[in-house]
């Protein structure tokens, strides 16, 4: 699915995932935060590889 959609709509798709998520977990919120002013996805792209190497 994520294929067929333009780079700003993989985006608004995770924002809105997101922020959906922040009403039955609040570590969403920090998430969602930080997401929200990105718009393109090279930008959610390295900042969830960040979050991966922050895990290992």
């Amino acid at each position: 699915m994520c294929l067929r959609l333009e780079s700003g709509q993989r985006a608004g798709r995770l924002k809105q995932w997101l922020n959906l998520l922040r009403r039955r977990h609040p570590e969403a919120q920090d998430a969602f935060v930080q997401v929200r002013g990105m718009t393109g996805q090279a930008q959610i792209s390295a900042w969830m590889d960040a979050l991966i190497a922050i895990e290992k």
